[in-house]
């Protein structure tokens, strides 16, 4: 009986078409004729406890976050929150550029943890970074005109993006709280100066008439991926930098460049590219060269010492997301990046140097992912003079990483449904690579299953001999999102009933706490399960034992934002997570959401928060 009930699980679909039932009574031989006419019955078989102790939450409701019973959440950050000296409380009718330079910035997208100090350990202290990606003006301000910004809301606008560094205690009733005096508390804008680092550092094509040399960029724009580096700093992606501009000429541009800028889609119908109506280095007509210096690594060292931000053009340029920092056995770095787009690709950077090096990101080869068929895989080098990758296609190294996206196609790597997060499961080191999906496809591979996917899914990637090195690789789909409800999405978690599991579509963010639960975010899941009340919020997905692809929604979020930016403490008692756009679609002086602080703020405000137990420091996921 075990084995056909096993069978009808993990291959439902074929059975239906051959016509077979999926009922016990089918799978179970009939049973012996009984002299007794009134046979005691069997007793139905006890369930198997669930290996999450939560009961997963409903659609949610208005204005709220939904969690199980058993939990709780506190805001650690919301838009306009002091973090310098000097800042005052948020007041929305009293914004200013200097003072949003000291305050919280708008939409979080990333967060990231880092210990006070190499000697101690993450318990109750920490650094919190935030990676702020973006603004949304029409909740900014009462009185913005699209297409009319005006230079305060654009200097507001600016001072609101790039991202926060925040010390953070956590008190003896376990909630974690911020250190608003803290030494320690930084921000990074939009236009603060960046050095520049590695093959593109100096490049013609970073060259502007703000900064003839190429050297420095100005500010970190659209960042929405963060990690914390073994050496103690934070890496922060672009990603979605170029919304920022406008303008977009396609006569400006050689055409090998040409064609790697278009691929980003440039658009003006969004209220970011209003920037370039006050500031010409946003229109890509006046200064075409600007774009190139966006689309980067950057790196921000929060020790006690200000230590100047650098952009580290080694890693590529593309729209960075999911970073990912491990060390391999030699010593050597490996940095996995996503490019967040669909038909693109899966990178990792392997450096030339060991830690200890001051340059370790300076140095080294990028490779892009390809996946074979059969669950084999391979990294390829992006190095310049080999095949493709040679004169005159690309002229040389730097030409290689400023057109990144060409030279991964050159080379045959494989387009994925939009890659967007990565996560690297404790124990076993294997690697788990989130896709958003993509509504478009016409055509399938191996990688990419389904057509018309706007589930997403995701791959887990186990390094040839467990090396983060390695040139080569394995690789699994264990689950395909979708609704459990609707067979026409034809959802899959790793075998397992998926009745037993939520909805879960266009993961967006991807954690592991110590136990080996991932934890997933979304950002537009109503809109890819096509129900507007499956609001965007957080999964738990067991990955290992016998209930594998076990998937319960934790937290219903709230209509109109994702759930992203997850990152787990490291004894497992703490999940950050962003809520990047309550409100998102309304505008002032009516929004929709008033989030965090229900009427007092005058509108939502965009936040981070740690979910916890409501006993004090227990395991989120102990019994």
């Amino acid at each position: 009986m075990e084995l056909c009930m096993r069978t009808g699980q993990l291959s439902r679909r074929a059975l239906l078409a051959a016509g077979v039932s999926l009922t016990l009574a089918a799978c179970t031989p009939a049973p012996a004729p009984s002299a007794d006419p009134s046979p005691t019955p069997t007793p139905a078989p006890t369930p198997e406890p669930s290996a999450l102790p939560f009961a997963a939450v409903g659609t949610g409701r208005p204005g709220a976050l939904t969690l199980p019973p058993e939990y709780t959440y506190r805001v650690l950050l919301g838009w306009g929150d002091p973090v310098l000296a000097g800042a005052g409380s948020f007041d929305l009718a009293a914004q200013t550029e200097s003072r949003q330079r000291l305050s919280a910035g708008y939409e979080p997208a990333a967060t990231a943890l880092l210990p006070l100090d190499a000697q101690t350990p993450i318990q109750d202290r920490a650094l919190l970074w935030v990676s702020h990606a973006g603004t949304d003006p029409t909740l900014m301000f009462a009185d913005y005109a699209r297409g009319r910004p005006t230079p305060d809301q654009v200097a507001i606008q600016l001072a609101a993006v790039g991202g926060t560094v925040l010390e953070v205690t956590r008190g003896g009733d376990g909630q974690w709280v911020p250190v608003l005096d803290s030494p320690r508390n930084r921000r990074v804008t939009g236009t603060d100066p960046i050095l520049l680092t590695g093959p593109l550092a100096g490049h013609p094509s970073l060259r502007t008439r703000f900064d003839p040399q190429g050297t420095r960029a100005e500010g970190l724009l659209g960042s929405r991926t963060a990690t914390a580096t073994p050496w103690g700093t934070f890496l922060a992606g672009e990603t979605t930098a170029d919304r920022f501009f406008g303008d977009f000429t396609r006569d400006r541009y050689p055409e090998p460049l040409r064609r790697e800028l278009e691929s980003y889609q440039p658009r003006t119908d969004i209220a970011q590219a209003d920037l370039r109506l006050q500031q010409n280095r946003f229109s890509l007509s006046t200064e075409p060269q600007e774009l190139c210096r966006f689309g980067y690594v950057v790196e921000v060292d929060p020790g006690p010492q200000p230590v100047t931000v650098r952009k580290h053009t080694a890693l590529g340029r593309l729209r960075h997301s999911g970073l990912t920092v491990r060390v391999s056995g030699t010593g050597r770095v490996v940095v996995y990046t996503a490019d967040a787009q669909t038909g693109h690709c899966w990178y990792k950077f392997i450096s030339a140097g060991r830690v200890g090096n001051a340059d370790l990101l300076e140095r080294g080869t990028l490779y892009a992912a390809r996946f074979d068929p059969g669950g084999s895989g391979a990294w390829l080098p992006l190095t310049h003079g080999t095949g493709a990758l040679a004169a005159p296609a690309f002229t040389d190294p730097a030409d290689v990483l400023l057109r990144t996206r060409e030279a991964a196609r050159a080379v045959g790597a494989t387009a994925l449904d939009a890659p967007v997060a990565t996560a690297v499961r404790p124990g076993d080191g294997q690697v788990w690579l989130a896709l958003s999906g993509d509504p478009d496809r016409t055509t399938t591979d191996a990688a990419n299953p389904r057509r018309n996917n706007r589930w997403g899914h995701l791959i887990a990637v186990s390094e040839a001999g467990g090396d983060p090195a390695a040139l080569s690789f394995g690789w699994e789909i264990p689950v395909r999102c979708g609704d459990p409800s609707d067979t026409g999405s034809d959802p899959y978690f790793a075998g397992l009933d998926p009745a037993r599991c939520s909805p879960v579509a266009a993961v967006d963010s991807l954690a592991f706490d110590p136990t080996g639960v991932a934890w997933l975010g979304t950002s537009g899941q109503p809109e890819a399960l096509r129900k507007p009340e499956q609001v965007d919020g957080l999964s738990a997905l067991v990955t290992t034992g016998a209930q594998r692809g076990l998937l319960s929604r934790f937290v219903a979020g709230l209509s109109g934002s994702a759930l992203t930016g997850l990152t787990a403490t490291p004894d497992g008692t703490a999940l950050i997570a962003a809520v990047p756009s309550p409100g998102r679609g309304s505008t002032l002086p009516t929004p929709s959401e008033s989030w965090p602080d229900t009427r007092t703020a005058g509108t939502a405000r965009p936040a981070v928060i740690a979910l916890t137990r409501t006993t004090a420091k227990a395991p989120l996921l102990g019994r």
